[in-house]
């Protein structure tokens, strides 16, 4: 399963760098067992943080946060929105199920 996510990462990875026309970019890959989800993300994503994601990012020190303007716009945080927005009910995420 893991050498499957990590091609599909590298997969992602390749087309997403010629979508958007970059030559470097990190990528992330989340896997959720409890629901059998497996999601890719890139950093500079450009969209809107969900709310659950935004609440705990606002739990960050603001001082922290400021270090880099592209706080929050991480591959992580790509792949936490993608997993938000799909299972919008999904309220936290425990540490056995990633």
């Amino acid at each position: 399963m893991a050498v499957q996510i990590l091609r599909n990462l590298e997969n992602y990875a390749n087309n997403k760098l010629k979508l958007v026309e970059k030559s470097a970019g990190a990528v992330a890959a989340f896997r959720l067992r409890s629901l059998d989800y497996c999601c890719y993300g890139m950093s500079g994503f450009d969209g809107t943080i969900e709310p659950q994601v935004y609440k705990q990012i606002k739990k960050i020190p603001r001082k922290i946060r400021q270090i880099n303007p592209w706080f929050g716009y991480c591959a992580e945080i790509d792949c936490f929105n993608k997993t938000f927005k799909k299972f919008p009910r999904l309220k936290t995420l425990k540490g056995g199920e990633v």
